[in-house]
């Protein structure tokens, strides 16, 4: 009973433990994840602790909300009573933990040279800490260097800027349980260590390491790979802009892979072209199952044709491995990426856009505002890996854009007569986009059978050219079935729903596979007037009840194109 003697439980009596749980999991809300290398501490959490006396003793006596200390500072953006309030900050927060495991943060990390006052103050603890997230600039350089060795036994997760004798630092850290790190330029932009010093800065208990571009000077494959040769624990590897995009006269690619060196890796991302990608991987030597993310510069689309020495890395990639293996059956294709999975056919009908399947490799570039000659150019690359592989069992086809010109998506389903399974995802971060935006139109022509005209002298033919002959089944995530919405002037001209019946009635006609079922996923104006009528021509219509509206951009979902910001921990194994 509450204190009005009404059925319930008052916020007042909640028990301690369970409002402890409570303001915890309250605290995690408010932190931004704005960044890939680190959280972005909040401390609007703060807050609770004036609701009321009961709620600040409960937080006051639960250490685990004291343990994420946030020690950025710019020196140049502080009022003069900034600084005093935030090291006080730092001091209540270090007493409250209680001894706990810490997690430190330096917010501004990329962004500014920060203040080392509150690590100084941090410093005498750093034994406690679990992660820890700086930039070793000179100033926190000549701090750190007051002590001749760091001990954290505690440390799993170490992020780290680095300039030019920051590796020197580097080396007092004692970390033996050390198992993720991150290292990215320092904004001083006063040189970049040396290669030199991996093999003491990369211990062999690393598991995941991501070395951002700029980092260290970019080296061939062969010389980075020596210098990781030794992390035989390493599951998770990312290197942006750190091997060198021209391999060295001489062949650079081993004919053969090189024994297995890095026998656990299950995922690495690479920012350079196909041929050091495919040199690279060759060396390394790495399980059959490793995901592989290849992203290109957009610059070398146009000319990033299958070369001799990808081919084989492809083949590697894409074909089964033993006669027991399975097949590459589902392609993700977006207008700049695109995503080969396993899978896809033990789904059978259960197939969706938000389906978990084994990804093998996935291919991108990166740009803000894509041109269409760009995503034509991206497209045909696709159609050559699945023509030279060759890839014959793909049955599931998932579009989440249309950003190219209709003969482009029609020349790749060419060559991809066996799908089944059509799936259309408009991405919300796609709308408006001047060339990534969805089409109604364009999706419905995409499915209607071509008509093709050969002519001789005075005859001329009209043939029929069948897009998906085989396709049955049809998946609609986040579609306005309501094709003049957010249109000022309303038409009175057939409906999405006319529309489709057409299309699907003109590719029975033609000699297609019917397609028999129709599943709706969160989809803009729909209702039960709608799946009634659609069930008129189709024999099965799925709908989750959705009535809209659509999916906005900034829903939590990535963005097509963004793949820069993407490095969260198995995002591979769990994004696609």
């Amino acid at each position: 009973m509450d204190p009005a003697g009404k059925p319930g439980t008052s916020a007042l009596r909640v028990p301690p433990e369970i409002l402890a749980d409570i303001l915890c999991y309250h605290q995690r809300l408010c932190h931004s994840y704005t960044s890939w290398h680190t959280a972005r501490p909040s401390f609007s959490w703060i807050t609770v602790t004036h609701v009321c006396r009961y709620w600040r003793e409960v937080a006051l006596g639960t250490p685990h909300l004291w343990t994420r200390i946030n020690i950025s500072a710019p020196e140049t953006k502080l009022s003069p009573s900034t600084l005093p309030r935030m090291i006080e900050r730092t001091k209540l927060f270090l007493i409250r933990s209680n001894r706990l495991p810490l997690d430190v943060y330096d917010s501004t990390i990329s962004t500014s040279v920060s203040n080392p006052i509150l690590l100084r103050l941090v410093l005498p603890q750093i034994g406690r800490a679990r992660s820890l997230h700086i930039a070793l600039t000179t100033a926190f350089r000549r701090l750190l260097d007051e002590y001749s060795s760091i001990s954290t036994p505690l440390l799993t997760s170490l992020g780290v800027s680095l300039s030019r004798g920051g590796d020197a630092t580097f080396a007092r850290f004692k970390a033996p349980n050390l198992q993720e790190l991150i290292v990215f330029p320092c904004v001083e932009r006063c040189g970049r260590p040396n290669w030199i010093s991996a093999p003491f800065m990369f211990p062999v208990s690393l598991t995941r390491l991501v070395l951002h571009a700029s980092t260290f000077p970019q080296q061939p494959a062969p010389t980075i790979a020596h210098y990781i040769q030794h992390l035989v624990s390493l599951q998770y590897l990312v290197l942006m802009d750190v091997l060198h995009s021209f391999p060295s006269p001489r062949s650079d690619a081993p004919t053969h892979p090189l024994p297995m060196i890095l026998p656990r890796l299950k995922e690495v991302h690479i920012s350079t072209n196909t041929i050091t990608c495919a040199s690279f991987l060759r060396r390394i030597g790495h399980p059959a199952s490793t995901r592989v993310w290849l992203r290109l510069d957009k610059y070398s689309i146009g000319s990033t044709l299958p070369h001799a020495q990808f081919q084989p890395f492809l083949r590697e990639r894409l074909l089964p491995t033993s006669p027991d293996a399975p097949s590459i059956d589902t392609l993700v294709l977006g207008c700049q990426l695109v995503a080969f999975h396993t899978g896809g056919r033990e789904l059978g009908g259960q197939f969706s856009t938000n389906s978990r399947l084994p990804m093998r490799f996935l291919l991108s570039f990166t740009d803000p505002e894509p041109t269409h000659p760009l995503i034509s150019a991206f497209i045909s690359l696709v159609r050559a890996v699945i023509l030279t592989t060759p890839l014959t069992e793909i049955t599931i086809l998932s579009v989440h854009s249309l950003g190219a010109d209709l003969s482009d998506w029609l020349a790749l389903t060419e060559v991809l007569p066996g799908v089944t399974t059509l799936a259309f995802y408009h991405y919300p971060q796609n709308r408006g986009r001047q060339n990534t935006g969805w089409d109604t139109g364009k999706m419905l022509t995409f499915l209607q059978p071509q008509c093709q005209s050969s002519s001789a002298p005075g005859v001329e033919h009209r043939t029929t050219a069948l897009n998906l002959p085989h396709l049955t089944r049809i998946h609609l995530t986040n579609i306005d079935f309501d094709v003049n919405a957010g249109h000022e002037h309303r038409s009175s001209g057939p409906s999405f729903v006319d529309d489709l019946r057409t299309t699907l009635a003109a590719r029975l006609e033609a000699g297609c596979a019917a397609v028999g079922a129709l599943i709706i996923e969160r989809c803009g104006n729909v209702d039960d007037s709608v799946v009634g009528r659609l069930k008129e021509f189709i024999d099965a219509v799925e709908w989750d009840g959705y009535e809209g509206p659509l999916e906005k951009a900034g829903d939590g979902l990535m963005e097509d194109g963004d793949v820069n910001r993407v490095y969260e921990k198995g995002y591979l194994e769990t994004i696609w």
